[in-house]
């Protein structure tokens, strides 16, 4: 009896779960950043299509589910249904399908991954500098023609020597704010003075560990004015909640006239 009243329920809501579940992706979502840079868009496509593969194959398998529960129940009391030992065929293609995706999306996300790993050569740095329980951001500009220069030894995500940047300074550092130019090109070359924090900007779906002693860095090119949350990703004493800062998108005129009055600032 229980399970028939179950089976009942489930034929009722199904169709509605279904198109909850296909129409949901459209609705705008809080809880979802907008992407607001290039490569914050190649990682929103790929989640999304990962999303809506993930909704049709759940889809497809509840509903098979449901059918089966449905379509051969016992009709009687104490009746067997009919035995069946595995289809060749089917197994083959619930193997082959799932795989060819599964490359076809590796394959893709490490395209866009590479292009993280290949930062332009001249571009604006902001070296960012986590420490209990804020951030500092000092600029520089950096070319691999520069004479002269500071270079900067740029560690990989496994501690190891990857790159080498000639940077210059700017003169200019901020604390717990900094701005950067719309279009443009930023390298972010990230440290610790004490313990391992993490450099996160969740709007541009960028997150670097900080460690303390080494730089690693990471790019991107914004493409949407705006202000957006910095927040330390890493449980790293008490006061990690309130371990925030905030980034500023300008157009490139103002961002100009920007670092031109936290020079003279700084010069006084």
């Amino acid at each position: 009896m229980m399970v028939t009243t179950l089976l009942r329920i489930l034929r009722r809501t199904f169709p509605w779960l279904l198109a909850a579940l296909v129409v949901t992706p459209a609705w705008p979502s809080d809880f979802l950043v907008h992407p607001v840079s290039a490569y914050s868009g190649s990682i929103d496509a790929i989640l999304w299509v990962t999303i809506a593969i993930s909704i049709v194959f759940f889809a497809l398998v509840v509903g098979i589910m449901a059918f089966v529960f449905f379509r051969f129940r016992a009709k009687k009391a104490g009746e067997e249904g009919v035995r069946i030992h595995g289809n060749v065929p089917l197994e083959i293609v619930w193997t082959v399908v799932p795989a060819i995706i599964l490359v076809a999306l590796s394959i893709w996300a490490v395209d866009v991954f590479n292009v993280e790993l290949n930062p332009p050569e001249s571009t604006l740095i902001v070296k960012v500098t986590a420490y209990q329980f804020g951030f500092d951001f000092s600029y520089y500009e950096s070319s691999p023609n520069f004479q002269g220069a500071q270079t900067v030894t740029v560690h990989n995500i496994c501690g190891n020597p990857a790159a080498f940047v000639k940077i210059r300074s700017l003169g200019v550092k901020t604390h717990g704010h900094f701005e950067i130019p719309q279009g443009v090109p930023v390298r972010f070359l990230v440290t610790s003075k004490d313990v391992i924090h993490s450099f996160w900007v969740p709007a541009f779906m960028i997150k670097r560990d900080t460690v303390p002693g080494l730089s690693s860095d990471m790019w991107l090119t914004p493409t949407t004015v705006g202000t957006y949350p910095v927040k330390c990703a890493v449980l790293c004493g008490p006061g990690h909640d309130g371990m925030r800062a905030t980034l500023k998108v300008v157009p490139k005129a103002e961002f100009s006239s920007w670092l031109a009055a936290h020079k003279t600032l700084a010069s006084r």
